[in-house]
C-alpha cells in the first residue's frame, strides 16, 4: 500500500505544469502587443515549437515583417517558439 509521502512526492512532479488555456492567452496577448493589432484567440496554435497563425494576408504580412522581434519577445517571456508560420 502507498503512503501519503509517496503520493505527495508523485504530485510534486506535476506541480510545474501550466494551464494550457492560460499559456495560450498569454501567447495571444504577447502577439497582440508585438504586432499592434488584435489577434483572435482561436487563430493561434503552437505545435512542436512552431507557432501557426491563421489570419488574413495583411495581418500575416505585418507579423512576418516583425518576425524576428516577435520571436525574441516570445523567448524573453518564456515561450519555446522556433518559427512562425
Amino acid at each position: 500500500m502507498y503512503n501519503l509521502s509517496s503520493l505527495s512526492s508523485l504530485l510534486e512532479k506535476f506541480r510545474h505544469l501550466k494551464n494550457p488555456r492560460e499559456e495560450r492567452e498569454r501567447l495571444v496577448a504577447t502577439l497582440t502587443e508585438c504586432s499592434g493589432f488584435e489577434i483572435p484567440f482561436e487563430t493561434v496554435d503552437l505545435k512542436i515549437d512552431i507557432l501557426y497563425i491563421n489570419v488574413s494576408g495583411y495581418m500575416k504580412t505585418e507579423i512576418f515583417m516583425r518576425k524576428e522581434m516577435i520571436l525574441t519577445t516570445l523567448k524573453e517571456k518564456g515561450f519555446k517558439v522556433g518559427d512562425i508560420r
